[in-house]
């Protein structure tokens, strides 16, 4: 996690399963799309040439990771 205060926000409050963005670290470049810090469970699908999304099913708290072919070309968010 790139954040030193949401990671000690986690762990102090055990949220289980936190929903925030802006974290810096792809599975791609980190090898990681999880981290289990106590009993909060955090992912991080992780966006490069791939649209990624992970499906939850809440009622076992099992999930999964998906990548498909990206709907939107990446050129159709340059707002420049």
């Amino acid at each position: 996690m790139g954040s030193r205060a949401v990671y000690n926000f986690l762990k102090k409050h055990q949220p289980k399963l936190p929903l925030h963005g802006r974290i810096h670290e792809s599975h791609e470049v980190t090898g990681r799309w999880y981290a289990k810090p106590g009993m909060t469970i955090c992912i991080q699908p992780g966006q490069l040439d791939e649209f990624t999304y992970v499906m939850i099913d809440l009622s076992t708290m099992k999930f999964d990771r998906v990548k498909e072919q990206c709907p939107v070309p990446p050129s159709f968010y340059d707002l420049k």
